[in-house]
């Protein structure tokens, strides 16, 4: 027996038990390769874009029933923010919710970087300010630039220094945000532990 002719009686008996004519066995000769094709994930992504990650009708049934009409299971790595926006639309969340609990923590990390950036651009920038800065006013970089001029290098070291302690406290607070966060989220768990516990015991009585 052939290795093509393996391949179409495989295909053929596993027609015949499942009943699915879309299964197929086929038979390369050549080597094929190890990973999909160059470019087929970025067509799979605007594909499942273009297709709504082919979530296609979302309703809510009598007696609080959610319906969903779902034509295929995408990749949760691509579909996941499409999935969990659907999901919440069943449980009624409305636009403002949706925004804070399910597109802003996805895109949170995106933002902060992008102000963070922003910010020092802003804080070191010399070239716009001096064409902008009114009478009378002056920012910290503008200060040490004008201070280069006339060799005054302790106030200028000092005030780099302190334009350094600027662009790292962003990221200073931050972390010790994260670690409040962290931190009160542990204390959470350990009470709700605490609270089982005694219901358990409680029970056991």
């Amino acid at each position: 027996m052939t290795r093509q002719l393996l391949a179409g009686t495989l295909t053929r008996q596993m027609r015949e038990a499942s009943h699915d004519p879309n299964l197929e066995v086929v038979y390369s000769a050549s080597r094929l390769p190890n990973g999909p094709p160059p470019g087929t994930e970025d067509r799979y992504r605007a594909a499942m874009q273009q297709s709504n990650c082919t979530f296609e009708k979302l309703e809510m049934l009598a007696h609080n029933i959610g319906y969903v009409k779902l034509n295929s299971f995408p990749d949760p790595a691509v579909c996941r923010s499409t999935a969990v926006a659907a999901m919440a639309r069943l449980e009624g969340a409305n636009f403002w919710q949706t925004l804070r609990h399910i597109h802003w923590p996805q895109a949170s990390a995106q933002a902060a970087a992008a102000w963070y950036v922003t910010y020092l651009l802003c804080l070191w920038d010399v070239e716009t300010l001096i064409l902008i800065v009114p009478p009378g006013g002056e920012s910290l970089s503008l200060r040490i630039f004008n201070l280069l001029h006339y060799g005054h290098n302790p106030q200028v070291n000092a005030l780099c220094l302190l334009l350094l302690v600027l662009a790292l406290l962003p990221l200073l607070v931050a972390a010790a945000l994260a670690w409040a966060a962290s931190s009160w989220r542990e204390i959470q768990m350990s009470r709700l532990a605490a609270r089982a516990m005694l219901c358990a015991s409680g029970r056991a009585e």
